[in-house]
C-alpha cells in the first residue's frame, strides 16, 4: 500500500512570497500617505487647541504677553502662561518648554493680525514656510 503525501512544494511556497511581496510593496506608499494625513490632522488639532487656550488667556486677563505682529516663536517663560488653558489629557510633545508638531517644527504665532486675531501654524512636514508643491502635503497647517 503506497501513501500518498500533498505537500507544497518549494516552488510553490516562493510564488507566493513573491505575491506577498508585491501586495506589501504596493502597501508601504499608501500607508506613508496615511501617516503624513493623521501628522496633519494632529497638528491642525493642537493648533487649534493653542489657538483656544491663548484666546481663553486673553479673556481672563484682558491681555496678552507682550507679542510683536510678527511670526515669532515663544519662549518657554511665555508658554507657562496657558497651562491653566491647555487640557490636561493633550498629548503635545514638548521641546525646551515650548510645544513642537510632529515634524519637531515649533508652532508659530502672530497676535493681533490685521484681522484683530490670533494665528497659531506650523509650517509642517516641509518645514519652510509658505505652500509647497510637493505631493507628501507640504502645506503649512493653520489652526485658521
Amino acid at each position: 500500500m503506497q501513501r500518498h503525501r500533498s505537500a507544497f512544494t518549494l516552488v510553490e511556497l516562493l510564488v507566493v512570497m513573491a505575491i506577498i511581496g508585491f501586495l506589501a510593496g504596493m502597501m508601504f506608499p499608501i500607508f506613508g500617505a496615511m501617516r503624513t494625513r493623521a501628522k496633519i490632522t494632529k497638528t491642525r488639532s493642537q493648533a487649534g487647541q493653542i489657538d483656544t487656550a491663548w484666546k481663553s488667556y486673553q479673556l481672563k486677563e484682558r491681555s496678552l504677553p507682550g507679542a510683536p505682529k510678527t511670526d515669532q516663536n515663544m519662549d518657554a517663560n511665555a508658554w507657562t502662561l496657558l497651562g491653566p488653558y491647555i487640557e490636561a489629557t493633550n498629548l503635545m510633545t514638548y521641546l525646551n518648554g515650548v510645544p513642537v508638531d510632529p515634524w519637531g517644527n515649533v508652532y508659530k504665532m502672530r497676535f493681533f493680525d490685521d484681522d484683530r486675531d490670533i494665528k497659531v501654524w506650523s509650517y509642517g512636514p516641509d518645514k519652510t514656510p509658505g505652500v509647497s508643491t510637493s505631493t507628501n502635503g507640504g502645506d503649512d497647517v493653520r489652526s485658521w
